[in-house]
């Protein structure tokens, strides 16, 4: 019963009080897209880092530009370069 109450609390802490911003970087950490216009679609319209994988190859972190031109497709690598 205990942990049904923690859990009940943590819930509730979590959807009414934690920061919107707070959740994205959460939850990001864990998701890998095919490219930034993938990463919009989901809803994810924070601009920052990004897993991607655009080929199956592996993963590597880009920053996706959800601001500009509409965030639709703005993805740069860590050196700066577009992808």
């Amino acid at each position: 019963m205990h942990d049904l109450i923690l859990w009940v609390l943590f819930q509730y802490f979590f959807t009414v009080w934690y920061p919107e911003e707070e959740k994205q970087k959460l939850f990001v950490s864990f998701l890998v897209y095919k490219n930034c216009a993938e990463v919009y679609k989901a809803g994810d319209k924070i601009s920052g880092v990004y897993k991607i994988d655009p080929d199956g190859l592996g993963e590597f972190e880009v920053y996706c530009d959800q601001k500009t031109a509409g965030g639709r497709g703005r993805c740069f690598r860590s050196d700066g370069t577009a992808l």
